[in-house]
């Protein structure tokens, strides 16, 4: 596939850890895929490479807050 990824939208979540403390505690990634190029993946397709690619994320493996990725069309 030919894909281009020209827009992030991200959300945070702000509450209390189990420390008591303020922190970040989930991030949302909202990614746009725009495929070009005959070849269009279907939508389990990009959602499986999506899984994959945050499965090797290396920001989701470093962090201890919630990471999901929910992409748009």
């Amino acid at each position: 596939y030919g894909v281009l990824i020209p827009l992030l939208c991200h959300r945070a979540v702000l509450a209390r850890n189990a420390a008591g403390r303020q922190a970040m505690t989930c991030v949302v990634l909202r990614p746009r895929v725009r495929c070009i190029g005959e070849c269009q993946p279907t939508a389990a397709e990009l959602q499986a490479l999506h899984d994959e690619a945050h499965e090797a994320c290396f920001i989701a493996n470093s962090v201890t807050t919630e990471v999901r990725c929910e992409p748009r069309p």
